[in-house]
């Protein structure tokens, strides 16, 4: 048998200590104290988010508002533009400027078609690589690790 020396300045091993019911309560307390402030955070939120609301629609329909108006004035410069062309074309000289872009001679006239030069066909570049990007990008790895041995 064996005796174990015993230090009397070194600290005594804590014990476990066990739950009383006097730990569950606070355990219990301090759970409901943090259920009730969540809530309260959501409730805050979503009062918050109902205050914004009105504030949110009125701002969405002011942009609606604003691009209606855009669009009712970029009509009615058309329109104003529109009516000047038709008034335009009901003059005589109207007419006859109209009826030549549309290719139409007086009578005694001789017409003269000038052919328009066509446009060049686009070309077209195609560059070959020899390698792929894969291929170039181990490649230039193997180099920088060859290297460095």
């Amino acid at each position: 048998m064996t005796k174990q020396i015993v230090n009397p300045e070194s600290p005594k091993p804590a014990r476990a200590r066990r739950r009383t019911t006097m730990d569950t309560g606070k355990f219990l307390q301090s759970s409901l104290k943090l259920v009730g402030i969540v809530l309260l955070i959501v409730a805050a939120f979503l009062f918050l988010q109902k205050l914004a609301r009105p504030y949110m629609l009125t701002r969405v329909e002011n942009t609606e508002i604003a691009k209606a108006k855009a669009d009712t004035s970029q009509a009615e410069t058309e329109q104003a533009k529109l009516k000047n062309d038709i008034a335009y074309l009901q003059t005589e000289r109207g007419m006859e400027t109209e009826a030549r872009r549309l290719g139409w001679v007086k009578q005694g006239e001789i017409a003269i078609m000038v052919p328009q030069p066509r446009k060049p066909a686009p070309v077209t570049v195609t560059v070959e690589t020899h390698r792929s990007l894969w291929e170039s990008a181990k490649h230039k790895l193997s180099n920088l690790f060859h290297h460095q041995q």
